[in-house]
């Protein structure tokens, strides 16, 4: 755990609000990689003769920029950069069908398991996520999710882990929406409809949006910035930019409970 800023001791948490991929679960695990990836053989195929490493850099600032919003708008962020570089861009739909495919042969098939009861659901959640969640709920908080991926989606996925009872039906993701999808409105309906109070939130997540949001209204956030696909070590990567977006706490996973539950969420709330 790394404490970046120290949550005030009188803390009171009742609510928690958690992300879902790359938070809860890793059924998308990887899916930064894959589009990183689309977008380098998109760039690289210019031949502009950049420095690869450079261009890499580059791609995953953009990426990282725009998690939490409308992947359209990610594609959109590739056809500018491939005009940058005088090259003929395709239609940011046709990115996000090719982007879209790749990530169903890996994502796809994991959900597939788990319909079929041939995967573990342990196997595509975060370390020690279920439970973290059992303790929290057990204590009374109420669980908040919110997604940015397809809200139906979610909702199945969160059944096929078997977290969906935890959080009572508070599960909020992606809906089709003529002027684009933004996890922060999703946060923001939630965080307006419970009426809350700074002192009794903490968030959970992986990417800017809920950071961000949480930290600029005054609330605990924790950011997940496990190394990919075990999770059982610190990212730099991700450490850097979380920390960057106001994450107060830094971990890689949900293990360990004990050594940082009352650091957490306050001190009634020790092991």
């Amino acid at each position: 755990m790394q404490i970046l800023n120290s949550p005030a001791p009188s803390r009171d948490v009742r609510i928690v609000l958690f992300d879902f991929d790359g938070t809860l679960s890793l059924i998308r695990s990887g899916w930064m990689q894959l589009m990183s990836a689309m977008m380098m053989e998109e760039l690289i195929a210019l031949r502009t003769g950049e420095d690869r490493a450079l261009l890499l850099l580059t791609v995953e600032d953009v990426i990282w920029r725009l998690t939490g919003k409308d992947t359209i708008l990610q594609m959109s962020a590739l056809a500018d950069l491939v005009r940058e570089r005088n090259g003929v861009a395709k239609q940011p739909q046709a990115y996000l069908e090719v982007f879209a495919l790749r990530l169903a042969k890996t994502a796809g098939a994991r959900v597939e398991e788990l319909r079929q009861g041939a995967g573990l659901p342990e196997k595509c959640l975060m370390p020690g996520a279920r439970a973290f969640i059992e303790f929290l709920y057990s204590r009374g908080l109420q669980l908040y999710l919110a997604s940015g991926t397809d809200e139906s989606a979610v909702r199945e996925e969160m059944t096929l882990l078997a977290l969906d009872s935890f959080f009572e039906g508070r599960i909020y993701g992606a809906k089709p929406s003529a002027n684009g999808f933004s996890k922060l409105q999703i946060i923001h309906r939630i965080t307006h409809a419970i009426g809350f109070e700074a002192q009794h939130l903490v968030s959970f997540g992986d990417g800017p949006a809920e950071t961000e949001s949480v930290h600029a209204a005054g609330a605990t956030t924790v950011g997940i910035a496990g190394l990919e696909p075990e999770c059982l070590e610190m990212d730099p990567w991700k450490c850097d930019r979380l920390a960057a977006c106001g994450a107060d706490i830094l971990l890689p996973n949900f293990l360990h409970m004990e050594m940082w539950a009352a650091t957490v969420l306050g001190s009634n709330y020790k092991i």
